[in-house]
């Protein structure tokens, strides 16, 4: 009986945990480690919709994250700049189905909790159960760098530092 009840609580707390995805392939954040501004949020769907905002967050969330807490809410944000969304090509979907599957084979990371950079990009990336928070100078996971990557190229909204180089290459 006991064993029972143990293996319905566990259950019970990992679909609630997944229920916050439920409908996502993944969700990704990309900010400047030293301010608030140009960040970006990328939202996909398994409808193969990719939404994607562009602007600045809250100090409080920017801290939050940087500190390797990611707040529950979502992303608080200051001010939106920009806004778009469209519809994955099939083939583009079917390769980030199948890069999701090879990161979802590492385990969550979290970089940020001993440290990051004052000066450097910030990438934190929900698939399903996993997360990771990742600067790509310390850490050097081609498949996860791979997988942000062809994020990067699919989005609506040009994906860039801030100070506005293309990082589709990096």
């Amino acid at each position: 009986m006991r064993n029972y009840i143990i293996c319905v609580f566990a259950f019970t707390i990992w679909g609630c945990a997944n229920k916050i995805y439920d409908g996502y392939l993944c969700k990704y954040f990309f900010f400047p480690t030293s301010t608030n501004k140009n960040c970006f949020w990328v939202e996909v769907k398994e409808d193969r919709t990719m939404k994607v905002t562009f602007g600045n967050m809250t100090w409080d969330c920017h801290r939050s994250i940087k500190h390797g807490r990611f707040p529950k809410e979502g992303i608080a944000w200051e001010r939106i700049r920009e806004k778009d969304s469209i519809i994955i090509d099939t083939l583009a979907y079917r390769q980030l189905e199948d890069l999701s599957y090879e990161v979802r084979k590492f385990e969550s990371v979290n970089c940020f909790i001993q440290s990051i950079s004052k000066d450097g990009m910030g990438n934190v990336l929900f698939i399903k159960d996993k997360y990771y928070f990742i600067e790509f100078g310390p850490y050097k996971n081609k498949t996860i760098k791979d997988f942000i990557k062809k994020l990067k190229e699919i989005s609506p909204i040009p994906i860039r530092g801030s100070w506005g180089s293309s990082l589709y290459g990096k």
